[in-house]
């Protein structure tokens, strides 16, 4: 039989010393594993540790991933979490971490992983965050983004990704208006000249 506090220090050298806390949301024990689930709980975590401390974090994160739909453990949580993290995965990396301060509330370094949490949102913000730049032939004609006086172009803004109108005035030119469709992290460049406004005859 696999002892039980053996596969409990695992766990914590795991989990960077986490205790779990139990809370409204049930917490599995490990009397609830039969010796085979055991064994290969105690296999997925090993190999994921390994794998962690070796920079292999697809690897590590699938170990963590098997152990946690064996044991579904704040600590397992913890560690996969740390490994969506270092892959760039910061939505679910947010996710898992805030549901880990949720199910271990009194957890000792509640600050450092809420300060990882910060990080990470503000991150994720910037992965997201969109801009415009509009260019004009000839330059200098006036740039609106809906209401909002852009100024003379050229000119590049950050903005809220989604659809946009643009619109463009310049002394002696056509006023040119466009629907434009800005993607997360992208740069969209409105290159436009505007034709030449038809003088009246005398």
């Amino acid at each position: 039989m696999i002892r039980h506090q053996h596969l409990t220090l695992l766990l914590s050298a795991c989990a960077v010393a986490l205790p779990s806390v139990a809370t409204a949301e049930e917490i599995p024990a490990l009397g609830d594993l039969n010796d085979r689930q055991q064994r290969i709980l105690l296999g997925h975590l090993d190999r994921g540790r390994t794998l962690y401390e070796n920079g292999e974090f697809v690897d590590a994160l699938d170990a963590f991933k098997d152990a946690y739909s064996i044991f579904p453990h704040p600590d397992v949580l913890y560690r996969v979490a740390e490994c969506q993290e270092k892959m760039g995965e910061d939505v679910d990396a947010i996710a898992n971490y805030k549901k880990f301060l949720r199910q271990s509330p009194d957890a000792p370094e509640r600050k450092r992983i809420e300060g990882v949490i910060s990080v990470l949102e503000r991150r994720l913000a910037k992965r997201q965050e969109a801009r415009i730049s509009v260019v004009s032939d000839p330059p200098g004609a006036r740039a609106y983004l809906g209401r909002v006086d852009l100024g003379p172009t050229p000119v590049e803004i950050p903005v809220t990704p989604g659809t946009y109108n643009v619109r463009l005035e310049l002394n002696g030119y056509d006023k040119i208006a466009q629907d434009v469709e800005i993607s997360p992290g992208k740069t969209c460049l409105l290159y436009t000249s505007p034709s030449p406004r038809d003088r009246q005859k005398s």
